[in-house]
């Protein structure tokens, strides 16, 4: 059969209950043919692909392997001067309802909120068991987003940079409740051309990380004004012209600019970049390596990168945001992150108990968020969102983590609250999750 007459062939058989068995290609001159054998039979869910590159054939393999897939047939064949796969996979780990249980919830939800793409990943027990892409990474490429594929992060930045806080604070290099502007302070007199105000010299690492710093979002949040400016002139011009409304640790209000100022603290104490200290005392104990500060023009994105959809996402200043807001990541990076920071004890966290209990904690005037945190009755999680991405980093009491992440923001789900209330409403009621661990 010509591939047409294969594909025609292979569609008729299968709305018809048979089940592929064996394909074999082979080219004769520049065209390549297929021999299959079909069975009329039951059977676990499977998947096949003819006419695959080399390249697609490994995304393929690494795609189906992730959602608990074994390869069963191979076929590699020449035509002309190319090489192709025609491969089939069958589904040994999960179960098939357990399988359509995920797909029909994400399937729906990808619907109903019009989405391009989404990325999913959970971990059992601190074990990578399920990984699986839906979508369009590019539209306009029909490129599919797949367990590989990278996407903006937006506020799930926080944690990261949190975590690195409690790195600083680990090493004995600095402590939460140290002051951060004014004499003897950590940042001294660096910002700014005005005195400092006497309850400005009262912020605090913790306060900064809490969101409870004094300064509010009266006016727009400071991060995404003043395009023009850098970051250090940036946080000059709060410090000369945005005066607390609140004494620090009296009241909670999430801004951004916190997380900016704590990037700033993060290179004052290490004596590095803020992109390269988490790099190395972070993302690179955790066996993350691809995790960067993301580019601000589609041309210039990384490898395997998403392309996002909304009104101006490349307007973004992505490296201004690089603490808050700037990371990119797969939702298998998130995990592998949490899995060193959760508190379990299957895998050797990064943090001591003591340094990770300080960060889970909520201030008194917000028990519900800690230090880059959102802290829950059943979880501990963030979201992000901002033009053109959303997703939602989450460790369950239960011992169930998950990474999600979308190439849009949509209207009716902007902060992603939606997306997480349907994972958590399904993700208990998987029968079981397979005993291998995919990281």
């Amino acid at each position: 059969m010509t591939s047409d007459q294969y594909q025609a062939t292979f569609k008729d058989l299968v709305s018809k209950g048979f089940r592929l068995r064996q394909v074999s290609g082979y080219g004769v001159g520049n065209q390549d043919l297929y021999a299959a054998i079909w069975e009329k039979s039951g059977g676990p869910t499977w998947e096949a692909h003819h006419r695959m590159t080399s390249d697609q054939y490994q995304g393929q393999f690494d795609q189906l392997v992730d959602q608990g897939y074994r390869l069963v047939w191979v076929s590699g064949y020449g035509v002309g001067t190319a090489a192709y796969y025609a491969a089939l996979w069958q589904s040994e780990a999960m179960s098939d309802a357990d399988l359509s249980l995920i797909d029909s919830r994400l399937g729906a939800y990808v619907q109903q909120q019009s989405i391009p793409g989404l990325s999913f990943a959970v971990t059992k027990g601190e074990r990578l068991v399920f990984a699986k892409g839906y979508g369009y990474a590019d539209k306009s490429l029909k490129q599919p987003v797949t367990p590989d594929s990278i996407f903006r992060i937006a506020s799930i930045s926080k944690p990261v940079t949190a975590v690195a806080v409690m790195e600083l604070v680990e090493a004995g290099k600095l402590h939460l409740d140290d002051t951060v502007f004014g004499s003897g302070a950590i940042l001294g007199s660096t910002y700014g051309t005005k005195p400092y105000a006497a309850n400005v010299k009262q912020i605090t690492v913790r306060h900064l990380a809490s969101h409870t710093s004094g300064w509010s979002n009266d006016g727009g949040d400071p991060m995404f004004m003043n395009p023009s400016m850098t970051q250090a002139q940036l946080i000059g011009w709060v410090l000369d012209n945005r005066p607390l409304k609140n004494d620090p640790g009296k009241a909670y209000e999430y801004l951004n600019f916190g997380f900016c100022v704590l990037g700033r603290v993060i290179e004052k104490v290490s004596g590095k970049g803020y992109e390269d200290f988490v790099k190395q005392a972070v993302l690179s104990r955790c066996g993350i390596s691809r995790m960067q500060i993301g580019a601000e023009t589609q041309a210039a994105k990384a490898p395997h990168e998403v392309t996002y959809y909304g009104s101006s996402p490349y307007s973004l200043l992505t490296h201004r945001m690089d603490a808050h807001g700037g990371w990119i990541a797969t939702p298998i990076d998130l995990l592998r992150l949490m899995v060193r920071v959760d508190g379990f004890t299957a895998k050797a966290d990064i943090l001591s108990p003591v340094d990770e209990a300080s960060m889970d904690t909520g201030s008194s005037v917000k028990p519900g968020y800690a230090l880059g945190w959102i802290i829950e009755p059943t979880d501990r999680a963030h979201n992000g969102a901002m033009d053109g991405t959303m997703g939602f980093l989450v460790r369950r009491n239960d011992g169930i983590s998950y990474a999600v992440l979308v190439n849009t923001r949509p209207a009716g789900d902007s902060s992603a609250w939606g997306l997480k209330g349907v994972i958590d409403g399904f993700i208990g009621s998987v029968s079981s999750w397979p005993g291998y661990d995919l990281f």
